[in-house]
């Protein structure tokens, strides 16, 4: 990683010295679903963007948790939204890997996966002083090969189980089949959601709809890693990388492939 990390201000500061925790969460396998019981955990793929700042309104005043995992370069540059991140940090919102330019980890090389990866990494150093242990791969596209580095890289790979395809109902019509696939998932028990903060007709009615529907329910939203089990932020983020663990885990306290 190149020079420059590590440039901290506000809110934020307090996480620069991360200690690490060991981790009873998986490295590179895929996790589907929720090990906490009673809780969803909202996820928000793709941004920042010019609507993440509303969204967090908005969340902000239903106690609405979330766990966003960015982009370095998709829709807009990361740079341009450092206080937004350093505010969802602030909130108490997670935020992870969505890799720097959101291409198909399945179809890189070993290198091309580490480099989607450090970038983003190298990002998040220079804005916040921190990288994430936690990730969700572009389309949801993974093979061996992608595994292996992340797993190297020690990263907990989020797929999820409550998919609402917002990106692929933009309409004002079409919105309503990913409120419906929210409503489902919820009633199948279903609690790690994907949804997409830089989509106009996400932002201007799911989001207010998953909150309704959750208020209603008296459904309590975290953020991925708490749903998981992990409520310190140690467990959420490193400054420099660890060096590999010999803690051994159940895996059969999660869903993966």
């Amino acid at each position: 990683m190149s020079q420059g990390f590590g440039r901290v201000t506000g809110a934020v500061s307090a996480l620069a010295a991360l200690v690490s925790l060991a981790s009873a969460v998986p490295f590179g396998l895929q996790i589907y679903s929720c090990t906490t019981p009673g809780v969803i955990a909202p996820g928000f793929d793709d941004g920042p963007w010019i609507y993440s700042e509303d969204i967090l309104n908005r969340m902000g005043a239903a106690g609405f948790k979330a766990t966003w995992f960015i982009n370095g370069a998709n829709k807009g540059n990361i740079y341009d939204y450092n206080s937004t991140l350093q505010r969802m940090v602030s909130m108490g919102h997670q935020i992870g890997s969505h890799t720097w330019s959101h291409k198909d980890l399945a179809t890189l090389t070993a290198d091309g996966v580490r480099q989607e990866m450090t970038l983003l990494e190298e990002a998040m150093m220079n804005i916040l002083g921190y990288f994430p242990y936690y990730m969700r791969p572009p389309f949801l596209s993974l093979n061996a090969n992608a595994l292996s580095v992340l797993k190297d890289l020690e990263y907990h790979v989020i797929i999820g189980d409550l998919n609402t395809k917002d990106w692929e109902y933009q309409s004002e019509t079409g919105i309503n089949t990913a409120k419906q696939l929210f409503i489902d998932g919820l009633d199948q028990g279903y609690t790690i959601v994907e949804a997409h903060d830089q989509e106009v007709w996400t932002h201007d009615e799911l989001i207010n709809y998953m909150i309704s529907v959750v208020q209603s329910r008296g459904i309590k939203t975290v953020t991925v890693a708490e749903c998981l089990g992990e409520s310190s932020t140690s467990q959420w983020y490193r400054s420099v990388r660890q060096p590999k663990s010999t803690n051994t885990v159940r895996n059969s306290d999660f869903q993966y492939y």
